[in-house]
């Protein structure tokens, strides 16, 4: 049996470009379904709405409850209404989104199943403040979630049948929704397949409704909340305090200062290690198994520590604070990647997630 593609597209006070893209859709040569989801528009807009609706299915929402919920609440109407869907296709409603891409994207399911995005290349003719945007926000995303995506703010996406509860669940209800998207599918190790497709900025982007500043703030508070890289240099912070506090503590009742520093390990480190695995890096491996890691990279540590300020000071004539300094450094993002990759490390999550990487 053949599954129904459906088009998802989410519309906040649209123009007569929702009406030429849905009509562009319905004549593309495939199969598609149309959902289009009024998010609070208002009755100044419903003519076009009406319009809409002789085309394709349309349902409202009031009042205004942003882009994420609208996409949600279109996700939801498809699980219910079209139970033979196999995957969603979101697009916008201002025409930014070429049919022929649409298409592009359309085909990778022919194929594949999993997560797919249309990723501009923001080559020729494109608005500063667009360009300047995304090259930030892409390498932002690169740097705090450790993965590569060519186009962070792209609206057109795809993803099959399995994933339809999972994109549904995911947090947010406005512009950082897609952003959360991506920033849990990197953390769920669910692959972000990439189809390059055409930039397209109708009169200079005055069409969108995204807020530069406020909107860009949700984004950006959202990829730094969810870094798992900014949360276990807080839980270092937090756990060196606790050891100093508990060194201090102890220090007025015993008079050895290495009994007194062993005792406050021994609550600061459980600490570094329960907030790591919960916290920062959201562990599915055993608890046993996360604890026999750890304890066996705090030992390394020590023996690592050694060697490097040994190295640094006696070998390399370095001053014996700066070989410290280094040997910390290098060490504390060590053990981020040691624990990230080995000891806490995610089993994946989501469904088929074999989609080629185009």
């Amino acid at each position: 049996m053949r599954l129904t593609p459906v088009v998802l597209i989410p519309a906040y006070k649209p123009d007569k470009a929702l009406l030429y893209t849905i009509d562009s859709i319905r004549n593309s040569g495939r199969p598609f379904e149309i959902v289009v989801v009024d998010d609070g528009s208002g009755e100044d807009y419903s003519e076009i709405f009406l319009q809409a609706g002789k085309m394709a299915t349309v349902i409202h929402q009031f009042p205004n409850a942003g882009k994420g919920a609208a996409l949600k609440r279109g996700i939801r109407h498809i699980k219910e209404n079209f139970p033979d869907c196999g995957y969603i296709i979101t697009a916008d409603a201002d025409g930014q989104h070429k049919v022929e891409d649409i298409v592009r994207i359309s085909c990778f399911f022919d194929e594949n199943s999993g997560f797919v995005i249309g990723a501009r290349k923001f080559e020729g003719k494109v608005p500063a403040r667009s360009r300047f945007g995304n090259s930030v926000t892409r390498g932002v995303f690169r740097v705090l979630c450790g993965k590569h995506v060519s186009d962070t703010q792209t609206g057109l996406r795809g993803f099959s049948k399995e994933l339809f509860d999972y994109m549904e669940q995911i947090k947010g209800s406005r512009y950082e929704y897609e952003m959360n998207v991506l920033i849990q599918c990197a953390a769920d190790k669910i692959p972000i397949n990439e189809i390059t497709i055409k930039t397209v900025y109708e009169n200079n982007n005055s069409s969108s409704h995204f807020k530069a500043v406020r909107d860009s703030a949700r984004i950006y508070k959202i990829i730094f909340a969810n870094s798992p890289a900014l949360k276990y240099v807080f839980v270092a912070l937090i756990s060196y305090l606790v050891d100093f506090l508990c060194l201090k503590g102890f220090h007025k009742f015993v008079q050895s200062v290495s009994i007194c520093a062993f005792l406050a390990r021994c609550i600061s480190a459980p600490l570094n290690f329960l907030l790591n695995r919960a916290l920062v890096f959201r562990a599915t491996t055993g608890r046993l198994a996360s604890a026999a890691g750890y304890a066996a990279l705090a030992g390394f540590v020590i023996i690592e520590k050694m060697l490097l300020i040994k190295l640094f000071a006696d070998v390399l004539s370095i001053d014996l604070w700066l070989a410290n300094l280094i040997s910390e450094t290098t060490l504390f993002v060590c053990n981020y990647f040691i624990q990230k990759l080995i000891i806490f490390r995610r089993k994946r999550s989501g469904g088929n997630k074999t989609g080629k990487n185009l």
